[in-house]
């Protein structure tokens, strides 16, 4: 799947999307799909970029990735959906190898 194409997934216009990975990529950042949905939920709010990130684990692909966890329960908690927050920063820690990432997932966990 392309960038586009998760811009797509989100309910935010692929437009403003576009203009976010543009502006990323012009400061010389590599935009992988997950830094596309904290991009997007940053410019657009936590539900566009919860959007990319359900695409996303609903993929299969990334189910290791601590950060694809840590993100998703970023956005919820933004939501207000506290104890889906909880979830994901737990599996977010226990999937990490990084001793601060780590303390900082299970902080987070923890409210």
């Amino acid at each position: 799947m392309t960038i586009l194409e998760y811009h797509a997934a989100a309910t935010t216009s692929c437009a403003r999307a576009s203009r976010v990975t543009r502006s990323l990529l012009g400061y010389g950042v590599i935009a992988g799909p997950v830094y596309v949905a904290v991009a997007v939920g940053m410019a657009a709010g936590p539900a566009d970029g919860l959007a990319i990130v359900d695409l996303l684990v609903s993929q299969g692909n990334l189910d290791t990735y601590p950060h694809l966890w840590a993100v998703r329960g970023d956005l919820l908690a933004k939501l207000g959906r506290a104890a889906e927050a909880r979830q994901q920063f737990e599996r977010a820690a226990q999937l990490t190898r990084n001793a601060s990432e780590q303390t900082l997932f299970s902080a987070r966990a923890r409210g």
